[in-house]
């Protein structure tokens, strides 16, 4: 069957990137039959202009991205959807490594690495590389790089392609879970037993956030949308996310418990000394492999930090999760 990719790219206010996320796709090698739709959730700025200056399918759809990225589907020719977010430049072979999987008819989706570009800011390369390691990730597959072909049960559509019969199928993207709309759809396509496939080929460069705010406000809204997606799809929630809530919940309860339970005292003397212990050993492994030994000083407060406003964000979604739970 011959296979017709249709790369959808929603985009709001993104003038900065979209031209070299669109030259990065317009420049691939030996491209199989494609399309690009941009889908505009209505940017005040130079965005849609850009976006004219390209050979694609142009679309308006209010945001926010779920309803952005379903009505592109809805206006897709493609057989295959492909999904890019607006501030990632595509390899050179993007599009044929994702479409080699899709010989195998129970291969729903497939999805990549995002990789932190080294032109980013100093502070997007430390956030980038936080989230890139053990030490941030913790086998989360938002971040996480793999070395080779495996299954998995996730593909942020950063970077990723699905069936377009199977993505109709389960219904798309799951609107109201905002931002995490994505671990709704791919937890209704698992449920109907497709496979989920992550390709180290298939690499995108993805400009991280620039400012600790704009990190915290990411991390907090991931924390909270997973929250509300696992009261209704269990199986969908990695273990991490409940360490970082009990990591919340004890750095806020410790020090009242220690000063009121004395017997407790041991245990949360020791128990912080573990933590801090890993924090500083995996900061010192994750400096020495990316060659870079100031983030020795920069990661142990980074990863403090993420671990508590991600745990923080997890339990604001078990009190009140968003709209769609």
């Amino acid at each position: 069957m011959d296979r017709f990719v249709s790369v959808v790219i929603p985009t709001l206010n993104n003038e900065g990137t979209l031209a070299e996320c669109l030259e990065s796709i317009f420049s691939n090698d030996n491209p199989p039959k494609f399309e690009v739709i941009v889908v505009d959730g209505g940017s005040v700025d130079n965005t849609v202009k850009i976006a004219r200056e390209y050979p694609i399918k142009l679309l308006y759809a209010d945001k926010p991205q779920a309803n952005q990225r379903n009505t592109a589907v809805e206006h897709a020719t493609g057989n295959v959807i492909a999904f890019a977010d607006s501030d990632v430049r595509v390899d050179r072979n993007w599009l044929s490594t994702l479409l080699r999987h899709f010989d195998d008819p129970t291969i729903a989706g497939v999805g990549g690495p995002n990789i932190t570009p080294d032109d980013d800011p100093f502070w997007a390369k430390c956030f980038g590389t936080l989230m890139e390691s053990s030490l941030g990730s913790a086998g989360v597959r938002n971040t996480v790089i793999y070395k080779n072909i495996r299954e998995v049960n996730h593909n942020p559509p950063v970077n990723s392609a699905v069936r377009k019969n199977v993505f109709l199928e389960v219904g798309g993207f799951g609107e109201g879970y905002e931002p995490v709309e994505d671990v709704v759809l791919d937890a209704k396509i698992k449920r109907k037993n497709y496979k989920l496939i992550y390709d180290p080929d298939m690499i995108v460069l993805h400009h991280r956030r620039k400012t600790l705010s704009g990190f915290a406000k990411q991390l907090f809204l991931y924390g909270r949308g997973r929250a509300s997606v696992f009261l209704k799809h269990p199986k969908s929630l990695p273990f991490t996310y409940f360490c970082t809530a009990a990591f919340t919940l004890g750095t806020i309860l410790s020090l009242p418990l220690y000063i009121l339970i004395h017997p407790l005292q041991p245990i949360i003397i020791y128990g912080w000394i573990a933590y801090l212990l890993f924090i500083v050993i995996a900061s010192i492994y994750t400096a020495i492999k990316k060659r870079r030994f100031v983030l020795f000083l920069i990661l142990p407060f980074l990863a403090i930090y993420e671990h508590f406003t991600l745990g923080l964000g997890f339990i604001m979604g078990i009190v009140k999760p968003f709209k769609g739970a």
